[in-house]
């Protein structure tokens, strides 16, 4: 559309106003950029004078705006990422915005080509807060950047020997060499960093390199060597030890490098760190310290003289670090490390005043500043005020580093904090909740500890002080005392020790013994003995002998020893020598003592139970009211009350005692009385103990009163007080605190544990406190409890949580015997067994209830012989008829019959009316062969609450003795009264199906009644079931018999239908398809029996049979897998079990692996822990003999051989082992005299032929002693055929040449003897059978001779055999076996040379000739034998008569497809044939068929592999003939 003059002008007017516009818009635009410019300009000259300054507020504010507005500008972004380090947030937000910043600065400067001031800056602020976030990763990469920028930065070379050894890499590995040996440092240091090594050793190297005249530095090589054992690592590498770090320290003081009298200390260190302890003394007292003036290495020398303990040294430690501080001056540095081991030496008085003296020095030090403020704090200063107003003030310097500054604003936090009343346990958390950061800083961990402490976080405060006493190498003394007692107050008892042991061995001070006695009697208390910590533990049996040792030794010092007598009645006490505790604690109290001491003696007697003598208390009462326990001698006197009148009377002593006291004594002990009163009178009297919880409640109320008095109120039943208790925790302690955590947990337990949302609820708050370090052993186990029974049970969380718990807590022995439960329960047998082994060598600390509960998990876990040992030792201690009798029962069940006497006899004498052991003491009878007496005692004893148990009883001990006849009269004899006993009526059932004249009908009506009786009970109908399951008479009811256990059992009721249903398979029969699942799915059930997956196993096993009879490859290798898998299983489920052990044996054995079978054979006999009977070794005897082991064989039947012997048919499997053995172990003679007495019945000859099949397998010399055996003992011709063809096999497999000579030997004599045609026959076949053992081919001509020979009459008669009657049959019947034998080797011998190629053409032409009759001569006398379908199929291909072959080998493999040996001959027809790909695939199906075989058919294997070979040849020769073509 046109526009026209009107419209064009307005758009021009338009088009100037925009242009207007857009112009003033640039402008303005332009003026306020131009106001910002100005703005940061200014805020970025202010930011960095804020920086200089240390006003780090106000540089953050302003360098904010400058990288807002010049985000390129390297500067500022570094100096504002400074400054975000130092301002702080919650959760140390602060840093991590911080280290953005930094890596943003990082990449600025790079991007701009800053300076490399600048660069270096921001690497290193990345690298300190990546190492106080723990990024090791990262800080490596920070690092390495580092040195890329500045080679030598001192700072990246000490984080990346830190990383190196926080990962252990101490060394260089294996493949480069880290021996110095003859190079110089700087060449050691050039080899390493060509070999790119990473190791602490190279970094050391390079700070070395840096700073070569820092002594220091020499010093952390030494370290660094020793911790990555240099010495070991040589001799592992190398196989010799080239360079001790003491020839290092030599070398470098030849060449100069080290001053010699570091050397020399260092050197006397590394002699008592490799334990040359004398040479080390010896070095030491010939040291001149008085000439060594550097105060650096006085301070190395005296901490050496205080670890040696070496006596008439010209100096003491203490001397040294008197003549450091002389020859430092005004040194600060060497005034803190001298305070420093003052404090640490328990010098307290001394390191104040070292302080107090160098205040003035330290002033221009931060960080010695702050080490002496928390020295002044750690030795009982209490000026926080000042030390805090101080450091808030020195946080505002400027020249103060980032790392500095962190550690200034901790330590002022931590100061913060003590010095509040109430402590934030909130900020404690956060503060104390990285102690990572300040693991190699003793002094602030140790501080941090203090701060969790004083504020009840007991377990947060053990991690801080193991940081700082593995910071101070375990020489601090106050360190050792907090660390100890805080372990000791977590009951953390064994570590404990091991910390006290340590010190106590490194200071031999007064307060290391004493923390060592301490940790002792802690140790004591849990049943734990020194050794089982430490196997080196020795010279005092026990605590009282190492405190008496040094009260005597002290003494004789003239020093005071009172202050011990509390320890010593401690020990008393814990190692239950009572009366020497109360004979000590009345002759200190009877004396004058110290008030102090003696309210602790007080306490612990009071805390003890222990009753102090009448007169004892009147002393103490004399002087009460002006004592300083006069309480603690009104609870003795309650006490003593208590245990003679009864808690009654108590409450009434209390009431009278204490008055109208309403104070927090009083109100704790009187409440205390209530409660024990209460709980005694609970049952009977319904009382809840309110009254007492009143009281109680009005307390300030310990942790130790909050666990107490919540047990008190769970085993009243009390909730309403219970959750009075929980209110006053929170109210006490704090929400989310351990003890109230704890409380919430055990109140969800005991009364709310049905309320899903209560659950959820205590677990989230109990779940953080465990998770964060700060539980303990019985909160651990309330966690794990309420994670066990939520609706969505969390075993597996449950476990971990005691897992951890029990690693943290060894000597918690309930939690122990938890995890021991949750892990059986979660089917974890092994790690259950572990546990148990563990929980098992402490038995002795557990109450009689948890010996109890302890002997059920291992009778669960199938440890027959802990579960006895707990039983009897509880038997022992309650003296109860029922627990001894449960004791007498496992000694049997283990086979410790002397021992079982005993208890019976016991039991006996005691007359006990319990029927039980009555029943077992006729059973005595019945083992000692008293068979009347048994039923005699029976019938006369009085224990039998009825007629209907006695003749049970009676009936019971009959069918043992197979008295099946007697067995029923018993039981019918009880005449109506049978028809009202289930257990009754089901014995009578088996003993009519039993007895010779079987009662199908009357048995049917007896199980019937069972079922009448107990139909509800699945014990009975189980029984029932079985019985009709195992007799082909009742068979057909055993279905109902299993639905109506269905009805009250499901799950046991599908695995008797299982069972059922596969045991009626006919042999041979297929295993339906669904049986397999249905098998997995009953042992698929956490609690299926050992017999359900017996069951499994043998439906797999039946399976896998037919398979492997099939040939179906592909489900033989699942079958096996499933086999091997499933039966490790089962072994896993029940690891103490030895049935499952032996099935996996069976397994092994089926898959043709008898040397693992025998493994597994021998691992379950480990498991019985009865005596061993003939039928548990029978499996390990079998698996040896097919690994060839014969003389295994022989060792493990050996202590059953008397009973083979005497009565072989009764164990003719055993027997059957044990001849073969001995023969074929050589063992001749005696295999002969074990064969004759059983196979030689009456006056008959012995039938050899048993002999002799064993002998095939034997070695030569043992086949020819053997046959002589035979030739000597008869003059039967047939067994000296059977003689000639078995030297004639041996043979085959040895080619020794004594057996060749044997055999023509007894072939002359059998000549010369022979009268029967078809005896001349058979031998004219044996001599043929030898021939072809040293050379088929010429052999082929005697075997045609022989053909030839044959009367043409006699392969008539032999066809007509099956017609034939009298006379004639019995010559058919002779000639038949040997001519079909002989003519099928003749045909397959000569058809299997000329495959071979290994016959001349006339030789080959020849044989095949007569062959061919031959085969047909087979074909009519065996049509349907398969190797003669085989033999005749060979022939054809041999005949090249391809069509035919393959049709007959075609019948033969699929009548029979697991046959190896039919296979190979499809794969040679398809050869012949040119279908290599087809030939090929077949010979390897022979091969897998021929490897599945349990007897491995080498030659075969050989036969078949050679077909593969010639197979790929041809193709290898077709490709070829094809490149020659091509080319």
């Amino acid at each position: 559309m046109l526009l026209t003059k009107r419209a064009k002008k307005r758009l021009g007017f338009l088009l100037a106003a925009g242009v207007l516009v857009v112009g003033g818009g640039i402008l303005v635009r332009t003026l306020q950029n131009s106001k910002k410019d100005e703005v940061a300009k200014v805020a970025r000259v202010e930011g960095l004078a804020a920086v200089s300054v240390g006003d780090w507020d106000t540089a953050m504010t302003k360098l904010s705006i400058v990288v807002t507005r010049y985000p390129q500008d390297a500067e500022a972004m570094v100096n504002f990422a400074n400054a975000r380090s130092r301002v702080p947030m919650e959760n140390d937000q602060h840093l991590q915005s911080a280290l953005k910043l930094f890596v943003k600065a990082e990449d600025l400067c790079r991007m701009t080509n800053a300076s490399n001031d600048l660069l270096i800056e921001s690497l290193l602020g990345r690298g300190r807060i990546e190492r106080t976030f723990g990024q090791i990763a990262r800080l490596e990469g920070s690092s390495r950047e580092l040195l890329k920028v500045d080679p030598g930065n001192l700072a990246a070379l000490e984080q990346l020997q830190m990383i190196s050894i926080s990962t252990g890499d101490f060394i260089a590995p294996e493949g480069i060499e880290f021996v110095r040996g003859q190079r110089t440092n700087g060449e050691w240091l050039a080899d390493l960093r060509e070999a790119q090594d990473a190791s602490a050793l190279r970094w050391s190297l390079e700070r070395l390199a840096v700073e070569p005249d820092s002594n220091q530095r020499f010093v952390d090589v030494i370290e660094i060597l020793n911790a990555g054992k240099s010495v070991e690592a040589q001799e592992a590498r190398s196989g010799a030890m080239r360079e001790r770090p003491q020839d290092l320290l030599r070398a470098w003081v030849a060449e100069g490098s080290l001053e010699p009298k570091l050397a020399e200390i260092l050197i006397v260190n590394e002699l008592f760190r490799r334990n040359s302890l004398e040479e080390g003394r010896a070095a030491l007292s010939g040291m001149a310290f008085d000439e060594i003036e550097d105060p650096r290495i006085l301070l190395l020398a005296a901490d050496l003289i205080e670890r040696a303990r070496v006596e008439n040294l010209s100096f003491t430690s203490l001397q040294l670090l008197g003549k450091a501080m002389d020859v430092s001056g005004s040194d600060p540095e060497i005034a803190m490390a001298v305070a420093t081991r003052y404090w640490n030496m328990a010098q307290i008085a001394k390191c104040l005043q070292i302080l107090n003296n160098a205040s003035e020095m330290v002033g221009e030090n931060s960080s010695l500043e702050v080490n002496s403020a928390i020295l002044a704090i750690l030795s009982g200063d209490e000026e926080l005020g000042l030390w805090i107003q101080q450091f808030e003030n020195l946080l505002a310097s400027p020249g103060i580093s980032t790392a500095e500054y962190d550690r200034i604003q901790t330590v002022v936090r931590a100061f913060k904090i003590q010095a509040q009343e109430q402590k934030d346990v909130t900020e404690v958390r956060r503060l104390c909740g990285n102690f990572g950061k300040w693991m190699s800083d003793p002094l602030v961990t140790c501080l941090l500890g203090d701060v969790a402490r004083d504020a009840g976080l007991n377990a947060l405060a053990v991690r801080g002080y193991r940081a700082a006493f593995a910071s101070m190498g375990g020489l601090s003394i106050p360190i050792s005392t907090r660390l100890i007692a805080a372990l000791g107050a977590e009951g953390s008892f064994i570590e404990a020790f091991r910390v006290a042991n340590s010190v106590a061995g490194s200071s031999q001070t007064v307060q290391g013994i004493l923390m060592l006695c301490e940790a002792w009697i802690n140790l004591a208390q849990i049943g734990i003995k020194p050794q089982e910590i430490d196997t080196r533990f020795a010279g005092y049996s026990k605590p009282s002998e190492l405190i008496l040792a040094l009260k005597t030794e002290m003494e004789s010092r003239g020093e005071e020893t009172r202050f011990l007598e509390p320890l010593v009645v401690r020990a008393y006490l814990v190692q239950g020598e009572r009366t020497a505790a109360s004979e000590t604690l009345e002759r200190v109290l009877s004396s004058p003592i110290d008030e102090v001491i003696a309210k602790k003696l007080v306490t612990i007697a009071l805390n003890q139970g222990v009753l102090l003598s009448e007169s004892t208390l009147r002393l103490l009462e004399q002087g009460k009211e002006d004592s300083a326990f006069a309480d603690e001698v009104i609870l003795l006197s309650a006490s003593r009350i208590k245990t003679t009148n009864g808690p009654a009377d108590t409450l009434s002593f209390l009431l009278t005692a204490f008055g109208e006291r309403d104070d927090s004594v009083a109100n704790r002990a009187i409440g205390t009385a209530i409660l024990e009163l209460a709980m005694k009178q609970a049952e009977a009297e319904d009382e809840d103990g309110s009254e007492g919880f009143d009281r109680i409640l009005s307390l300030d109320l310990t942790p130790a009163d909050l666990r107490n008095f919540m047990r008190a109120a769970v085993q009243l039943g009390n909730r309403e007080k219970a959750a009075a208790l929980v209110t006053r925790a929170r109210e006490t302690f704090g929400v989310g605190t351990r003890e109230t955590s704890l409380a919430e947990g055990t109140f969800v337990l005991a009364f709310d544990s049905s309320n899903e949302e209560s659950i959820v609820n205590a677990i989230g708050r109990i779940d953080p406190v465990v998770s964060a370090g700060e539980g303990g052993s019985e909160i651990d186990a309330v966690l794990a409890q309420l994670l066990r029974i939520g609706a969505e049970s969390n075993l597996d969380r449950s476990i971990e949580v005691l897992q951890e718990s029990t690693a943290r807590h060894p000597e918690s022995w309930t939690n122990a015997i938890l995890l021991f439960e949750y892990l059986q329960e979660a089917e974890r047998n092994t790690e259950a067994d572990e546990i148990g082994t563990i929980i098992f060598q402490r038995r002795n600390r557990g109450t009689l209830k948890q010996k109890a509960r302890l002997a059920s998990l291992f009778s669960r876990q199938g440890r027959v012989n802990e579960t006895a040992i707990l039983i009897c030792d509880l038997a022992n201690s309650t003296g109860d008829s029922k627990d001894l009798f449960r004791c007498f029962q496992l000694q049997m069940q283990l086979g410790n019959i002397d021992e079982a006497d005993q208890i019976l006899d016991d039991l006996a004498a005691r007359g006990s009316e319990i029927s039980e052991i009555d029943v077992a003491i006729a059973r005595r009878y019945l083992r000692r062969g008293e068979p009347e007496e048994s039923v005699e005692f029976l019938r006369n004893t009085t224990a039998f609450d009825s007629e209907v148990d006695r003749e049970v009883a009676v009936a019971t001990i009959l069918m043992e003795l197979e008295d099946w006849e007697g067995a029923v009269k018993a039981l019918r004899s009880i005449g109506d009264q049978l028809r009202g006993s289930g257990e009754a009526q089901l014995l009578l059932a088996i003993s009519l199906l039993e007895d010779p004249v079987r009662d199908v009908a009357a048995s049917k009506a007896a199980l019937d009644r069972v079922v009448e009786l107990c139909g509800d009970q699945p014990g009975f109908l189980r029984r029932v079931a079985s019985i009709a399951m195992n007799d082909p008479d009742l068979r057909d009811n055993a279905r109902r018999y299993i639905d109506l256990l269905g009805e009250v059992a499901a799950d046991q009721a599908e695995v008797m239908r299982l069972a059922d249903a596969f045991y009626r398979l006919p042999v041979g029969a297929m295993v339906p398809s669904d049986m397999e699942e249905r098998g997995r799915r009953i042992v698929g059930r956490p609690d299926a029996p050992t017999l359900s997956w017996e069951l499994y196993l043998d439906i797999l096993t039946s399976a896998f049979n037919q398979a492997r009879s099939l040939g179906e490859l592909d489900e033989v290798d699942r079958l096996e897998e499933l086999l091997q898998e499933e039966s490790m299983e089962f072994s896993s489920r029940f690891p103490n079990n030895s049935v499952p052990v032996n099935r996996q044996s069976r397994v092994m054995l089926l898959l043709g692996d008898p040397v693992d079978a025998a493994l597994l054979a021998r691992g379950a006999l480990n498991k019985i822990e009865r005596e061993i009977v003939l039928g548990d070794v029978q499996l390990l005897a079998r698996a040896e003999f097919l690994a060839g082991n014969y003389d295994l064989v022989i060792s493990t039947l050996l202590p059953f051989r008397d009973a083979i012997e005497e009565n072989p048919e009764s164990r003719p499997a055993s027997w059957q082992l044990l001849f073969a053995s001995l023969l074929l172990d050589g063992q001749v003679e005696i295999a002969r005299d074990l064969y004759v007495a059983r196979e030689t019945p009456g006056e008959s000859e012995t039938a050899w032929l048993g002999w002799l099949s064993i002998s095939e397998r034997a070695t030569a010399e043992i086949a020819i002693e053997a046959a002589d055996i035979v030739l000597n003992a008869t003059s039967d011709m047939n067994d000296k055929l059977l003689v000639i063809g078995v030297l004639t096999n041996v043979f085959r497999q040895t080619n020794d040449d004594s057996l060749l000579k044997k055999a023509e030997i007894v072939i002359a004599e059998v000549e010369q003897e022979v009268t029967s045609e078809v005896l001349l026959f058979r031998l004219k076949a044996a001599k043929v059978e030898l021939a072809a053992a040293t050379d088929e081919v010429e052999a082929l001509s005697e075997a045609r001779e022989l053909f030839t020979q044959i009367d043409p009459a006699i392969f008539n008669m032999l066809e007509r055999r099956g017609g034939l009657e009298g006379s004639e049959r019995e010559i058919a019947d002779a000639y038949f076996v040997p001519v079909c034998i002989f003519l099928n080797n003749f045909v397959a011998r000569a058809a299997d040379i000329v495959i071979a190629g290994e016959a001349s053409p006339g030789v080959a032409a020849s044989a095949l000739e007569n062959c061919d009759e031959a085969g047909i001569l087979l074909a009519k006398l065996l049509p349907d034998n398969l190797d003669v379908l085989d033999t005749r199929a060979r022939l054809k291909l041999a005949l090249g008569q391809f069509d035919e072959a393959i049709d007959l080998a075609r019948i033969a493999t699929n009548r029979s497809p697991a046959s190896a040996a039919f296979q190979l001959t499809v794969a040679e027809i398809l050869l012949a044939q040119g279908d290599v790909s087809g030939a090929e695939n077949a010979a390897k199906l022979a091969l897998r068929l021929a490897r599945l075989q349990a007897a491995s058919d080498e030659p075969l294997v050989k036969k078949i592999t050679g077909v593969i070979e010639k197979c790929r040849a041809r193709v290898r020769h077709v490709l070829k003939t094809e490149l020659e073509i091509l080319v």
